[in-house]
């Protein structure tokens, strides 16, 4: 898997449940890696066929700017969204650091692994009487393949009747 990384993305975050935390932002640091949405960049060379890491760290700044986040575990989830359904990336790990929370140079945070939803074509279609049914099957079915009427054939090759 091909994947564009972003390490140390600094940001001012309203993230905590202490009440401390819910009247002032903290830093926190965020790693990224975020896979390639396809192959196409390696012929075209063009940013509109990959994720642009620009955009993306724009667009999580803006983000943590606008919401107060209780947990970690909510920003990661969170940011995870915005690069599977914004930026089209099929697989993300997102991790995300507290700083200066414990004292001494102590970091603590939480890393989380994504994978985007299968597109609707790839998915298995369920039947009417629920028994899911995938591409191939659909276009036997509908004749589709080797000709004739493929759903007349595998009913009357499954009920004995003679063709």
């Amino acid at each position: 898997m091909d994947k564009i990384f972003l390490s140390g993305l600094r940001v001012e975050a309203m993230v905590g449940i202490y009440p401390d935390e819910r009247t002032s932002s903290r830093p926190v640091e965020i790693d990224l890696e975020i896979a390639v949405p396809g192959d196409r960049v390696f012929r075209s060379g063009d940013v509109a066929d990959t994720v642009d890491y620009a955009a993306v760290s724009e667009r999580i700044r803006a983000e943590l700017a606008r919401v107060r986040f209780g947990l970690l575990e909510q920003m990661s989830q969170a940011i995870a969204g915005i690069l599977l359904d914004e930026f089209g990336s099929p697989w993300v790990r997102v991790t995300v650091v507290k700083l200066g929370v414990l004292g001494d140079g102590v970091k603590v945070g939480i890393s989380i692994e994504r994978r985007a939803a299968k597109s609707r074509s790839s998915r298995v279609a369920p039947r009417r009487n629920g028994v899911p049914v995938g591409p191939d099957y659909r276009m036997l079915m509908s004749g589709g393949i080797d000709g004739g009427d493929g759903a007349a054939q595998h009913v009357q090759a499954n009920s004995g009747t003679p063709r």
